[in-house]
C-alpha cells in the first residue's frame, strides 16, 4: 500500500492527529498528492484553509517545536530556505503487491527545498522535492518496482484587513503503485502527471468566518510498457473541479460550529464510445463541531450526506451518509493518543470503476521517550465498496522510533505491515516493510 498522509487531516491534523497521518495508506491518486502539498493549506473539506496560530502545548508530541534539535534553515533576506536530504535502506517483502510476494532490498533517496517568507503579513513560499526508489536482490523475472517521483509547488497569501486570500499552483510527476488501494493490475509502476491549482478567500466577521475555495486538478497518464506490451492509458486522463464554502461560528475561543458545502465535477478527457463517458458530479454537506481549546483533549466531529451522479448510461448514482470524527488525547505532556474515523464517496483512478464508498479508521500512540527520541505505533482499517460490485479491505499496523541526533542529523527506524483482501481492483497480499532512514537538514 502506498504510504502517505491521510487526506482528511492534511490541515487540521496539525492540532488533532499526529503520526497516524504520516504512516497510513493513501487510497487514491488525488489523495496521494496531498502529502506533497504544504501541510498548512487545505484539508479534504476545507475545514480550515488558513489555520489559526496553534500553541505548542496544544500540539501532539510529534509536532511540538524542539528548537535545540531542529534545523535553523538558511536566511535569505526576508525568506528562509530549508533544504533536506534523506537516505533509507531496508527490506520489502512485497513491493508489487502480489499474492506470492517477492522479498527484495530497497534503497530510497528523498530531497527537498522549502523556501518561505518571514513577513509579519502576507506570505510567499516555494517547494520542490524528489523521491527515488531503487531495489536490490530482484529476480530477473520479477517486475522492477524502481521509480522516481518529483513535485514542485508555489503559492502564497495576501492579507486584506482581517481577511486572507490564498492561492497555489503545483506540478507532480508520480507513479501508480501496484499496492495502491484502487490500482489496476500493473506489472511495474505507471507514470502520470498531475497539475493542481487552488485558491481560497477567508472572510472574518467577529465570531464568524466564511471561506469559499476552488480546486482544479488535471491527471494525465503515460502509456505503460508491461511485459513487452504497450497499454494505452489515455482513457484515464481526467480533469477534476472541486469548489465549496466552509462557515465557522466561534461559540468560545477555539471552539467552533462548522458547516461545509461542496460540489465537484470529474470529467474524463477521452472515453471509449462503447462504454460512454465515465465522468460524474458530486455534492455534499457536512455540519459539526471543532474543539481545539484544550491541551489535554481535542476533537472534531462532522456528519452529513454525499451524492454522486454518474454520466455513463446505466450507471447507478451513489449516495451515502458521510462523517468524520477525529480526537487527540494527551494524558501527559509526553504522550498523545489520536484516532480518526470517516466515511465518504471517493473517485477512483481507473477507467473501469465508477467510484467507491470509503470507510476509514485509524488509531495512533506517540510518546516522547527523551526530548530528542520519539517512539510510536499505529493501526489502520480501510474498506471500499465499489460501484458496480466488489470490495476491498486493507488492515495495516506499524511502529517507529526517531532519534533527533542534533540540528542537522536524524535517524528513523520504522516497520509497517499491510494486508489487503477483497474482490475488487488489485490483488490480495501481505506486505512487510522495514526501513532505516538517516535524514539531513540545514
Amino acid at each position: 500500500m502506498a504510504l502517505g498522509a491521510a487526506t482528511l487531516t492534511t490541515a487540521l491534523g496539525a492540532t488533532v492527529l499526529g503520526a497516524a497521518t504520516l504512516l497510513c495508506p493513501a487510497p487514491a491518486r488525488a489523495q496521494l498528492l496531498d502529502q506533497y502539498l504544504p501541510n498548512n493549506y487545505y484539508s479534504r473539506f476545507s475545514l480550515e484553509a488558513f489555520p489559526e496560530n496553534v500553541r505548542p502545548e496544544d500540539m501532539d508530541v510529534t509536532q511540538r517545536p524542539r528548537p535545540e534539535v531542529q534545523p535553523l534553515g538558511v536566511r535569505l533576506g526576508g525568506f528562509t530556505l530549508r533544504p533536506s536530504l534523506g537516505e533509507a535502506m531496508g527490506v520489502d517483502t512485497n513491493p508489487m503487491g502480489t499474492s506470492r510476494g517477492d522479498t527484495i532490498g530497497t534503497l530510497s533517496t528523498d530531497a527537498a527545498l522549502d523556501l518561505r517568507s518571514n513577513w509579519a503579513r502576507n506570505s510567499l513560499y516555494a517547494t520542490a522535492g524528489v523521491d527515488d526508489r531503487r531495489v536490490t536482490g530482484r529476480n530477473a523475472e520479477t517486475p522492477d518496482p524502481s521509480r522516481t517521483n518529483f513535485n514542485t509547488t508555489i503559492g502564497g497569501s495576501y492579507d486584506i484587513g482581517r481577511d486572507t486570500l490564498s492561492a497555489s499552483a503545483s506540478y507532480f510527476r508520480m507513479h501508480e503503485e501496484a499496492t495502491a488501494f484502487d490500482a489496476q493490475t500493473v506489472v511495474e509502476p505507471r507514470a502520470f502527471n498531475a497539475y493542481d491549482l487552488r485558491a481560497a478567500y477567508r472572510a472574518a466577521f467577529s465570531s464568524v468566518s466564511i471561506t469559499p475555495d476552488f480546486i482544479f486538478r488535471a491527471f494525465r497518464f503515460v502509456d505503460a510498457f508491461d511485459g513487452g506490451s504497450t497499454f494505452n492509458q489515455k482513457l484515464r486522463d481526467r480533469n477534476v473541479y472541486d469548489g465549496g464554502i466552509t462557515a465557522r461560528y466561534a461559540v468560545a475561543p477555539r471552539r467552533d460550529l462548522v458547516f461545509v458545502a461542496r460540489g465537484g465535477r470529474s470529467d474524463y478527457v477521452n472515453y471509449d464510445p462503447t462504454y460512454g463517458k465515465l465522468g460524474s458530479n458530486t455534492v455534499l454537506a457536512l455540519a459539526g463541531f471543532d474543539d481545539s481549546s484544550g491541551a489535554v483533549f481535542r476533537y472534531r466531529a462532522l456528519v452529513g450526506y454525499q451524492v454522486r451522479f454518474f454520466d455513463a448510461t446505466g450507471a447507478k448514482d451513489r449516495s451515502s451518509p458521510i462523517f468524520e470524527a477525529a480526537v487527540a488525547w494527551s494524558p501527559t505532556r509526553l504522550t498523545t493518543i489520536s484516532g480518526l474515523a470517516s466515511r465518504r464517496i471517493e473517485d477512483t483512478s481507473t477507467d473501469t470503476l465508477q467510484g467507491y464508498t470509503y470507510n476509514q479508521a485509524q488509531i495512533a500512540v506517540d510518546h516522547e521517550l527523551l526530548r530528542n527520541v520519539l517512539i510510536g505505533a499505529r493501526a489502520d482499517y480501510l474498506h471500499a465498496k465499489f460501484t458496480g460490485g466488489g470490495d476491498s479491505t486493507v488492515i495495516g499496523t506499524g511502529a517507529y522510533a526517531t532519534w533527533l541526533m542534533n540540528r542537522n542529523i536524524s535517524l528513523r527506524l520504522s516497520y509497517d505491515f499491510t494486508n489487503r483482501d477483497g474482490n475488487g481492483s488489485g490483488a490480495n497480499y501481505d506486505r512487510h516493510l522495514a526501513l532505516l532512514r538517516v535524514g539531513f537538514g540545514l
